[in-house]
């Protein structure tokens, strides 16, 4: 792999999953509107219109399209003649695929679809954490071939710990009550419902999405070094 294919990848995800989100936070203060990760799902970043809803968009877009475009690089340029490495990379660009959609869908689907909002939540975690068992793979397969067995054997290794941690956080209690609000009594004595200050699945969903961005940057990192 290129050295500098792989600075370049790594810096366009870095860059724009950050961009994203300072991008999100900017456009909404200029709409006047509060903007937490804590508490407000994806897709509410972007529920703007015109140019502001464009250029989150295309951040979006280059973000969802940078791994799947250093797949592709694997399946074209490294798969050395071998069978069993081609189905390696080709399942890997299904598992990126897989994610990437998920990620697109949960900044569109609102809440009020119910079961596909969960759905999908629950396929972006299932689809990081299939990512995750096919690099560690790949890793060994690659580490075999380029006579590194060891280092590939921790590498793959550090992989399926993280996808074992990432199915493990769905198990978090809290998120079984994501959808009830906080009860607040005004000084009249009328009752409101508000939006808790830490709601568990639009957080949990953030964490996804970075937990996503890294463990890409960090499997190509490791395909790599071997």
């Amino acid at each position: 792999m290129e050295i500098s294919l792989l600075i370049s990848y790594i810096i366009i995800s870095a860059v724009s999953i950050v961009c994203l989100g300072f991008a999100g936070i900017f456009i909404k203060k200029n709409n006047k509107e509060e903007f937490s990760f804590a508490s407000f799902f994806p897709y509410e970043l972007f529920e703007v219109s015109g140019k502001q809803n464009i250029i989150l968009r295309a951040i979006h877009i280059v973000s969802l399209l940078s791994p799947l475009a250093m797949a592709s690089y694997l399946i074209a340029y490294l798969s050395m003649g071998s069978i069993t490495y081609n189905t390696f990379s080709i399942l890997l660009a299904f598992a990126l695929t897989l994610s990437s959609i998920s990620y697109l869908l949960i900044t569109i689907i609102k809440p009020k679809y119910y079961k596909t909002f969960i759905f999908l939540f629950l396929l972006l975690a299932g689809s990081i954490s299939i990512e995750c068992v096919v690099f560690a793979l790949l890793i060994s397969k690659h580490g075999a071939m380029v006579a590194n067995p060891d280092m590939a054997f921790a590498f793959s290794m550090i992989l399926y710990v993280l996808s074992v941690l990432n199915l493990i956080f769905l198990f978090n209690p809290k998120l079984k009550n994501w959808d009830k609000l906080e009860k607040e009594e005004d000084e009249q004595g009328t009752i409101h419902y508000l939006r808790p200050k830490v709601l568990f699945l639009a957080m949990h969903e953030w964490i996804l999405i970075v937990y996503k961005t890294v463990i890409e940057i960090l499997a190509f990192i490791l395909i790599f070094l071997l």
